[in-house]
């Protein structure tokens, strides 16, 4: 049986060519990817082989994001722990969008997919909104889902009533700089789209993607 070590760690400012090489290979919002935000994956020799960040919106949410992993080490934990350490390092609500084929894969870690537009912060209520409108009369099949994990004293939409959300138990979750050692078997995808480290189906027609980036052609942020 294989195994793979690899090592979580906050990114440098050496790692920002790499992020921004990867999340631009797996095709998900190349737009603000600060290096400072970023957990990384890396491998014995130190290669960078997945990433992920908490980017935080100027309504105050807090986005879970650029969850990328390198092709050829999926499969392996990789995306599974980068989202674990993010979740760990940081407060709830922390909210997500993907592809609605990915909603399965995410309830795995408590989030929740939130379908009400009066429960979801302006950002994220302004993209939903906008992959809709492009939705209409596509061939694209899905949509562009809205999820959030862990709940706060405030309210999940801005001005609304609090909603109370399942909260993960985040006293096992890693909090410092790791190696783990896995087997490849351990999170065996049954396909790219059960992958975390996959988050580039686009979720509207191809053409869209000729919208500047950033916008609602990307799958997730």
């Amino acid at each position: 049986m294989t195994l793979e070590a690899f090592a979580l760690r906050p990114a440098t400012e050496q790692d920002a060519p790499a992020i921004r090489a990867l999340i631009r290979a797996v095709r998900i919002n190349p737009m603000d990817l600060g290096w400072r935000r970023f957990v990384v994956a890396v491998d014995e020799r130190g290669e960078l082989i997945g990433c992920g960040q908490v980017k935080v919106h100027r309504d105050g949410a807090r986005e879970l994001a650029s969850i990328a992993v390198v092709p050829s080490h999926r499969g392996r934990g990789v995306a599974r722990a980068t989202i674990q350490r993010l979740m760990a390092e940081h407060k709830a609500p922390l909210w997500l969008m993907c592809h609605s084929d990915l909603v399965p894969l995410y309830v795995r870690f408590a989030f929740r997919e939130v379908v009400a537009d009066r429960q979801v912060p302006p950002y994220f209520r302004r993209m939903r909104r906008l992959a809709d409108l492009f939705r209409v009369g596509s061939a694209a099949d899905g949509h562009l889902a809205v999820m959030v994990w862990g709940s706060d004293d405030g309210s999940l939409g801005q001005g609304q009533p609090h909603v109370a959300l399942p909260e993960a138990d985040s006293s096992s979750l890693p909090r410092s700089t790791i190696t783990r050692r896995i087997a490849a078997s351990e999170d065996d995808p049954s396909g790219p789209r059960s992958d975390p480290g996959w988050l580039g189906r686009p979720v509207l027609p191809r053409g869209i993607r000729r919208m500047r980036p950033g916008s609602a052609a990307w799958c997730s942020s």
